[in-house]
């Protein structure tokens, strides 16, 4: 097979063209991650604020925990751990409006 220098160029620029396509990729890619995971977040702590302030009118209990100080002090993380796993398995759709909104920011900064 005997290429020319034109096609030599040709080809590596073609080659070049991909690697670009693929970077843009995986940037677009690591974008909507960090976007999907800013979401959760936030609506891990929207969650947690809310859940948080439904404990507020009950007292102590006399269950399985006794009640008292060490129960109070880890409701904070109770309320923490249902807020995560209901983000993480769809939420109440915070998460969803945020990462479409991130995505748009990202979208209109890349093209100005």
């Amino acid at each position: 097979m005997n290429l020319t220098s034109n096609a030599l160029l040709s080809l590596q620029g073609q080659n070049t063209d991909a690697k670009i396509a693929a970077v843009g990729d995986q940037a677009k890619s690591a974008n909507q991650a960090r976007a999907l995971k800013t979401g959760q977040e936030f609506e891990t702590m929207v969650l947690s604020a809310m859940l948080q302030s439904m404990f507020q009118g009950v007292g102590d209990t006399d269950g399985m925990f006794g009640g008292g100080e060490g129960e109070e002090a880890f409701k904070s993380f109770y309320t923490e751990a249902i807020a995560k796993q209901t983000a993480l398995h769809g939420g109440i759709g915070i998460s969803d409006a945020i990462q479409k909104q991130l995505l748009q920011l990202q979208e209109a900064k890349a093209a100005s």
